[in-house]
């Protein structure tokens, strides 16, 4: 079997890097391969699934009970990059969110957003926190072009099967001008190096592509964005990430979806390797090579040079 077309550059022929199966979920104990391109290097997953939606529990996108206020002060780092990136726009599409958390927590401060997702189960938990919710697939989300002040796409693109699809679409409907903010694992973080199969960035059978910080850089061009900032280290993942690469039986989302027994044992200690793990991950980026690449973009017109 061929492994799947490189998203970057279409190239078929690749080296396998990895073999591994879901250490997360448990939701298979298939081995799919982690391979790397022949042409550029860049990393995806193959075999893919068969059926992808059998890999995500319904309580993936759970953020509510006593996880919420852990959640709310964590992203409050990706709340302050998505304001940098705003400006003075007022409307946000939060395209993959999940429980629909950030786009709540951005209407809380007067913002228009709204959150996305393809999953009916995310949309609705979305839809309890009170902000606005759609489920549908981005490709034929119900906006018009040109929409949008600014969309967020945090860990979206190392999903979903067609990244530059992805971001043609979110091209179309962002304004002249407009902002896009990424976030995905870094393949060239120093936790991939050192973890390699135990690294939870790579999240199979989930993540289908692997980028390192060129890999984005390359891909949004291509689709028509320049890269304004880029940060390293992310609050939300970088120290829970290593934590859980460590001992993914302790990881509390993972012991939810797998209807696990609550034990504050397992949270406590599962919070106290998240806290010492966090000025391993601030190092790691201040070195420059942090596990998550987070970007922000900005749209630039089809007849602009593709680098400037």
């Amino acid at each position: 079997m061929k492994p799947a077309e490189c998203a970057l550059c279409g190239q078929t022929e690749a080296r396998i890097l990895y073999r591994g199966t879901d250490r997360l979920y448990k939701t298979t104990s298939d081995i799919f391969n982690v391979v790397s391109c022949n042409r550029c290097g860049m990393s995806r997953l193959h075999p893919r699934p068969a059926d992808p939606g059998l890999h995500y529990p319904r309580q993936y996108w759970l953020h509510n009970g006593t996880a919420g206020s852990y959640r709310r002060l964590v992203l409050r780092h990706h709340l302050r990059f998505v304001f940098q990136a705003l400006g003075t726009g007022r409307r946000v599409l939060d395209a993959g969110s999940g429980g629909g958390l950030l786009a709540a927590m951005l209407s809380e401060k007067g913002v228009q957003a709204v959150a996305l997702d393809i999953s009916p189960a995310a949309a609705a938990l979305a839809a309890r926190e009170g902000g606005l919710a759609v489920a549908a697939d981005f490709a034929a989300a119900p906006f018009a072009p040109a929409s949008w002040d600014l969309i967020a796409m945090f860990h979206v693109l190392e999903h979903v099967p067609d990244p530059r699809a992805h971001l043609a679409t979110a091209h179309r409907l962002l304004a002249k001008d407009a902002r896009l903010v990424v976030a995905v694992p870094a393949f060239d973080s120093l936790q991939r190096r050192f973890f390699g199969t135990r690294w939870n960035g790579l999240d199979i059978p989930r993540h289908l592509h692997h980028f390192r910080e060129s890999d984005l850089r390359v891909l949004l061009a291509q689709s028509g964005f320049r890269v304004l900032r880029i940060t390293r280290f992310s609050w939300r993942d970088s120290p829970a990430g290593l934590a859980t690469s460590l001992f993914p039986s302790l990881d509390p989302m993972s012991r939810l979806a797998r209807k696990l027994r609550p034990n504050p044992a397992a949270l406590g200690l599962y919070a106290a390797l998240t806290a010492l793990a966090a000025p391993l991950a601030l190092l790691e980026a201040a070195l420059g090579y942090g596990s998550v690449v987070m970007v922000d973009a900005v749209r630039r017109e089809p007849n602009a040079e593709a680098l400037d």
